[in-house]
């Protein structure tokens, strides 16, 4: 098998580069072969022109499909990835890296750039449909250094979690080819024939410093710039992810498609597993409104995303909780200490296991983060792999039903558990009626929402394909779906969750919640 390897920096000589490389050693110690490609390698016309069907693209698009797995090299400018990168994704195939394992690396030159993994290149990934998107690794450019000789020198720290990251992602590539090792080799490349930068057939030679590379260089230095363009209002573009109840069933009764078409406002609907995967999108355009718990948007404000908060609904504090097998020895919050458990990492579940660490008198350095979406996290519960899963209904509710856990411990008394809608601030500033009237209809779903629970169950149930007694039990633990502005009760409990993050040292720095809160 063989890995294709991009290195999105303009420069031959940038840290994110040594990155890729030294992944690429640790992989051939694993006996898997790496094509590393840079930005570089490419003609800067064919990049700054979108040119497809050139030979250069045409190979590496080749390269990439028959690839097992993908590493995603690039350095971080400003909460952002590198441009050059961008363009050179665009020119994959939509379905470019469907099924194959993908490393995301990057380097900035702060600690305050690590959020940019998860907050701007990850969307990216996902819309290429990447599902198996590894546990990237951020370095910082001082940890990064070379010999006279060019030999990579990582610091101590880094070259550990380098190791295990590679070494993760070797293990899910050869639990995809177990039997076929000449399931993924370059086109037209014998298996004992060395790799090489671009050895493929028709590969262009290493073009020089023109001008229309330093051109590329100045246009391309940062994504922000090449995607931050307007938001149009001709499309209203929601994520939402399973527990978005109101969300779930106004898009099923296609109201506010109805409110929005004298507008001549369309609505493009998009299922997330979980809030943060939601503002990533939103930070790309990919989205321009969506639905989370408390803490993405913490997470999203620390990284620099220009997102505003235009709505909430009410608390629903027993709406998550702390599970643990039924037939745990766990019985206190205090037992979490050592123990491995899992939630999504900037998540409401990460909030809801800072809160009851907190009064077990623990912090997150007591306990073993596994920082799983909820799907993956549900498989490593049942599988006995972790210890405890933190989580919010209907995910809850599914394990509750299925009798294989015992709550430790809910949210009353330790996370409020409120709902936040946000809008790209620049959405939101440019179509102030647009996001008026979805918030309304929102509101006036409460009604139907209360007076017909069942209903509700069946229609989340044909949506999501789960049984009815999971939404009926979900249900039960909300109260009503009302939005309104945030409250200053409202915005003074978020900053609480924002503080309690930065106390923790898990976002590069403070934020104040009242600057990202719209004003209409």
């Amino acid at each position: 098998m063989y890995v294709v390897a991009l290195a999105g920096s303009p420069s031959p000589t940038s840290r994110s580069l040594k990155l890729a490389e030294q992944a690429k050693a640790l992989l051939a110690e694993q006996q898997i072969d790496t094509l590393l490609v840079s930005v570089y390698d490419f003609p800067a016309e064919d990049l700054l022109y979108a040119r497809f069907d050139s030979p250069a693209i045409k190979n590496l698009r080749s390269l990439v499909a028959n690839a097992a797995g993908v590493v995603i090299a690039t350095p971080i400018y400003k909460a952002a990835y590198s441009g050059a990168l961008k363009t050179l994704l665009d020119l994959l195939p939509e379905e470019a890296l469907a099924n194959k394992p993908t490393l995301p690396l990057a380097s900035g030159g702060t600690a305050a750039h690590l959020l940019a993994l998860d907050y701007a290149l990850k969307p990216v990934l996902t819309t290429l449909k990447a599902r198996d998107i590894q546990q990237g690794v951020f370095a910082i450019d001082k940890h990064i250094s070379s010999d006279d000789d060019g030999a990579v020198r990582l610091e101590p720290e880094l070259d550990e979690r380098l190791r295990a990251a590679v070494s993760r992602f070797a293990t899910s590539l050869k639990a995809l080819y177990p039997a076929r090792p000449q399931a993924a080799q370059p086109p037209g490349r014998r298996r004992d024939q060395p790799v090489s930068p671009l050895s493929i057939p028709g590969g262009p030679p290493r073009p020089s410093q023109g001008p229309c590379m330093k051109l590329l260089k100045t246009l391309l230095i940062s994504v922000l710039a090449f995607t931050s363009v307007a938001a149009s209002a001709e499309e209203l573009s929601i994520g939402y992810q399973k527990s978005s109840v109101n969300l779930v069933v106004l898009k099923n009764r296609g109201l506010l498609e109805q409110r929005l078409k004298p507008l001549g406002v369309t609505v493009k609907w998009t299922e997330f597993a979980a809030g943060p995967p939601i503002l990533e999108a939103l930070n790309i355009g990919s989205v321009n409104f969506g639905m989370t718990g408390d803490t993405p948007p913490v997470f999203a404000q620390a990284a620099g995303t220009n997102l505003v908060y235009v709505g909430f609904e009410a608390a629903k504090p027993q709406g998550s909780a702390i599970l643990v097998p039924k037939d745990s020895t766990l019985k206190t919050l205090a037992d979490l200490k050592g123990k491995r458990v899992a939630f999504t990492k900037g998540s409401s579940a990460h909030y809801l296991v800072l809160r009851a660490l907190k009064k077990a008198g623990l912090t997150i350095r007591d306990i073993q983060p596994a920082y799983l979406q909820p799907a993956d996290a549900r498989a490593a519960f049942e599988r006995g792999n972790v210890d405890a899963w933190a989580v919010w209904d209907p995910y809850y509710a599914v394990a509750e039903r299925a009798n294989t856990a015992r709550v430790l411990s809910d949210g009353k008394g330790l996370s409020n558990n409120f709902s936040f809608y946000l809008a790209s601030r620049q959405f939101a500033d440019q179509n102030p009626k647009v996001i008026a009237a979805v918030i309304d209809e929102l509101t006036k779903n409460d009604a139907f929402l209360t007076a017909k629970p069942k209903e509700v169950a069946e229609i989340l149930a044909r949506t999501t394909g789960q049984e009815v007694g999971i939404f009926d039990t979900m249900l039960g633990r909300h109260p009503r779906f009302q939005v309104a502005p945030l409250t200053p009760v409202v915005i003074a409990d978020q900053q609480r969750v924002a503080n309690s993050f930065h106390e923790q040292g898990l976002i590069p720095h403070a934020v104040k919640v009242q600057d990202i809160v719209w004003r209409r």
